[in-house]
């Protein structure tokens, strides 16, 4: 039902986007969130997606991460942790894990035993990567597991460009390793193939690559995604990295979607509101102690949810400033 909703919200999100008028635009607003508050108040009692930060340490340095902003020890998540959260997962029929939050994931050297186990246990295992550590050996290791999804972050087919937003990466290398993959992929019979997404994020210094982008991706008949860049709360200037961002009103109207569909957890087990928390502010407790049916049923966290629906989320410090829009 969660998942009905959010594929309507990107609908409706469109539509508000091309309506100029204010009024009409919460008259929109109004008439969606009465369609959509009965939805959300019959939350489940599970996640649908769990978001698993194996690691917070990064190889890059992206002018569109607050990387500069992260406090947090950095560290690597113990296997006997994640294993938790997968068996905990699978007690509970969670169907979709992603490992990625705030870090590169391929850092990890158990990353292939974490990705092995988890695919034993769980129906869809997607894995989020810059691509940089994508060579040869990692791209026949992954083509013989049962990973669902590889996304890989591609922001352009400039090289200069590229550089400057993904900053101690090297585009040749990059583009290199998703051609490999590309290549790796098709050579498998269809039903062994991986999904593989390229993720573009839009801003100024990219926006006339926007077409060049989108036929890469069908000419190789790969799956495609366009974000618009976001503050990440107010820790990056947004603003000054795209000066035509969409208006963004509709986050004070709108309940979060990831509040009432996904559970992130930090790798110290922590449990965090969401992908956003990168310092771990907001945390509603670890999984060596409570189990994810604890966690995501816990008082604290149902006392948040309440509060987006009652259209109060700017009330809220990390929800107020908040532009991510996960619909």
């Amino acid at each position: 039902m969660v998942g009905e909703m959010g594929s309507s919200l990107s609908g409706i999100k469109h539509k508000l986007n091309k309506t100029k008028n204010k009024f009409l635009r919460h008259k929109i607003l109004r008439e969606v969130y009465r369609k959509f508050i009965n939805t959300y108040l019959r939350f489940k009692k599970r996640p649908s997606i769990l978001r698993l930060e194996i690691t917070n340490v990064c190889n890059a340095n992206c002018i569109i991460c607050p990387r500069l902003a992260h406090k947090r020890k950095l560290g690597f998540m113990e296997f006997g942790t994640f294993k938790k959260i997968i068996d905990s997962s699978k007690d509970l029929k969670i169907k979709t894990v992603l490992l990625q939050n705030f870090g590169e994931p391929f850092l990890h050297k158990s990353i292939f035993k974490m990705i092995g186990y988890a695919c034993k246990n769980i129906e869809n295992v997607n894995v989020v990567t810059n691509g940089s550590l994508l060579n040869n050996r990692n791209i026949r290791r992954l083509m013989n597991t049962a990973v669902k999804e590889l996304s890989v972050s591609l922001d352009s087919m400039n090289p200069e460009v590229y550089n400057k937003i993904r900053r101690n990466l090297n585009f040749s290398d990059v583009f290199r390793n998703i051609e490999n993959l590309v290549l790796a992929n098709n050579s498998l019979p269809k039903e062994k193939r991986k999904k593989i997404r390229l993720t573009m994020c839009k801003m100024d210094i990219n926006s006339a690559e926007e077409n060049k982008f989108v036929r890469y991706c069908k000419t190789n008949n790969l799956i495609y995604t366009i974000n618009d860049v976001t503050s990440w709360a107010g820790l990056i200037d947004a603003d000054t990295l795209s000066k035509k961002r969409p208006d963004m009103d509709i986050k004070y109207i709108f309940p979060c979607k990831n509040l009432f569909d996904e559970l992130v957890f930090l790798w110290s087990g922590e449990a965090c509101i969401c992908c956003v928390d990168i310092n771990g502010k907001f945390t509603f407790g670890n999984i060596r102690d409570k189990s994810i049916k604890e966690i995501w049923n816990c008082e604290k966290m149902c006392n948040w949810r309440k509060i987006h629906l009652r259209g109060k989320r700017n009330k809220m410090e990390i929800c107020r400033n908040c532009d991510y829009q996960p619909w």
